[in-house]
C-alpha cells in the first residue's frame, strides 16, 4: 500500500509535467514547505520536501515558466536549503548548500546574497569557527547595508544576538561597531 508522502509526490510530479510553469511554481511552494518544516525542528520531512523542490525545479522548462519566477533558479534554491539545514543545526550541510549558491550575482541580488551569507557565519559559528563567521558576517554587512530591508537585516541583528556572550573578544567588539555603523536597525 503507498503512503500518502508516495501519492502527494506522484501527484506534483503529473502536476508538473501536465501544466505549463506548473513545474516552478510547484518547486517554489515545496521549497517554502522545506523552510517551515525546518523552522518546526522536523529535518526528515524538511529533506524530504526540499528533494522534492529541487527535483521539481529540474523539471522546470524556461520557455513555460512564468516571468514572475525568473528570479528562482537552482542558486536561489540553494540559499535558501543553506537556510534550511542552518536551521536545522546542519552546519556543514547548510555550507555545502551555500557554496553551491556562490554563482548567484551581488549586482542583481544583493538582498539574497546578503541573506546567505548572514546565514552562512551562523553556519560556521556553530561549527566554532568565530573567524570565518565574523568574515562572512562582514561580507553579509557589506551587502546589506545597500538595501532597506527590515527583514534582511533582521539576520545580522540575529547573529550579533548569538555574538552577544562573546561581546568581550576584540574581534566580536569589533564587528558588532561595525555593524552598528553600517546597519543601526540591525545592532
Amino acid at each position: 500500500m503507498r503512503s500518502q508522502a508516495s501519492r502527494s509526490v506522484e501527484w506534483y510530479a503529473l502536476s508538473a509535467r501536465s501544466l505549463p510553469g506548473a513545474a516552478k511554481v510547484l518547486s517554489f511552494a515545496k521549497l517554502a514547505q522545506a523552510r517551515a518544516l525546518a523552522r518546526a525542528g522536523e529535518a526528515d520531512e524538511a529533506s524530504t520536501a526540499l528533494v522534492l523542490s529541487e527535483n521539481l525545479l529540474d523539471q522546470a522548462r524556461p520557455d513555460t515558466d512564468p516571468a514572475w519566477m525568473n528570479y528562482y533558479t537552482h542558486e536561489r534554491l540553494a540559499t535558501d536549503a543553506t537556510e534550511i539545514y542552518c536551521d536545522l543545526g546542519r552546519p556543514e550541510v547548510a555550507l555545502a548548500w551555500s557554496r553551491q549558491a556562490d554563482e548567484m550575482p551581488t549586482d542583481r541580488y544583493t538582498r539574497a546574497v546578503g541573506i546567505r551569507l548572514a546565514v552562512e557565519a551562523s553556519a560556521y559559528l556553530q561549527k566554532h569557527d568565530l573567524d570565518k563567521g565574523l568574515a562572512t558576517a562582514r561580507r553579509s554587512v557589506e551587502l546589506l547595508s545597500q538595501v532597506r530591508s527590515a527583514r534582511a537585516h533582521s539576520y545580522v541583528h540575529d547573529l550579533t544576538a548569538t555574538l552577544a556572550p562573546q561581546r568581550g573578544d576584540k574581534r566580536v567588539a569589533a564587528f558588532v561597531a561595525h555593524t552598528r555603523r553600517h546597519l543601526p536597525a540591525a545592532s
